[in-house]
């Protein structure tokens, strides 16, 4: 404020000859300010009459040489330029954030797409970690005049947390409190040579479908695998062997807790 443009206004004199400075050290000792003190200047810092504490810090401080260029494939070019050509063959713009769409990161997680992205999740098979699909049979149990019996139902559709009608869901996340499932019961008959000629299998899926079951946990939805007969062209159903769905029955009903 003392030294505007470089010049100093201390120890100057104005058109009519009149020193109107300041000098404090030429004030009697009765006049001195009682709260004036003199600074001490930093023994770090190099003190200029005629310069500015200001330029002298601008010019210790140590400066950042940015650029607006860069180097691709040996060639310096505009930051502005490789970033247009890098997008220019980029047809399917995912995202409206520039910053996410360079990194072809989509704004918002695809729906039912549980991907590395989203989730993490690890397996050692080549077709990766087994999940829960639309379509897949479970078993489940329901409660029914006051009995408790099996049922193997149909997968209709998935919920996850706040997503909805999600095409499949890892098998390791169904025990999660927001992951839940909405079947419809597979009505089952005694299976016949025909089904079966191998007659190993005792009971199989009629091709009917029963009551619907909304929002069951998925804690209480047990995935499983059944052997398929193509025996009927066209009518593909599932077999069941009797001694499996009683062992299967008794190993939900003793998972479940008094609370349940």
């Amino acid at each position: 404020m003392l030294s505007p443009l470089g010049r100093l206004l201390v120890h100057q004199h104005d058109e009519n000859g009149e020193d109107n400075s300041l000098d404090l050290g030429n004030l009697p000792p009765a006049e001195q300010p009682r709260n004036s003190t003199t600074p001490t200047p930093s023994p770090s810092l190099t003190y200029l009459h005629d310069g500015d504490l200001e330029d002298v810090l601008v010019d210790d401080a140590p400066h950042n040489n940015m650029t607006s260029e860069i180097v691709v494939q040996g060639q310096r070019t505009l930051k502005a330029k490789a970033l247009c050509q890098r997008m220019a063959y980029n047809t399917s713009q995912s995202s409206t954030d520039h910053l996410k769409r360079v990194q072809q990161v989509p704004c918002f997680d695809a729906v039912g797409n549980f991907t590395d992205t989203s989730l993490i999740i690890s397996s050692n098979s080549l077709l990766g970690t087994p999940c829960l699909r639309i379509g897949n049979p479970i078993a489940i149990l329901v409660r029914s005049k006051r009995m408790i019996v099996m049922a193997i139902a149909q997968v209709n559709c998935l919920k996850f947390a706040s997503r909805d009608n999600i095409l499949e869901l890892p098998i390791h996340l169904l025990t999660d409190p927001t992951a839940k499932v909405d079947t419809q019961i597979l009505c089952l008959r005694r299976a016949t040579i025909d089904d079966d000629p191998t007659q190993v299998h005792d009971w199989c899926w009629s091709l009917k479908m029963g009551s619907s079951c909304d929002d069951i946990l998925g804690q209480y939805v047990h995935p499983i695998n059944p052997s398929v007969s193509v025996h009927w062209a066209g009518n593909p159903t599932f077999l069941f062997e009797g001694a499996f769905l009683i062992t299967l029955a008794c190993s939900l009903f003793q998972e479940l807790a008094p609370y349940d």
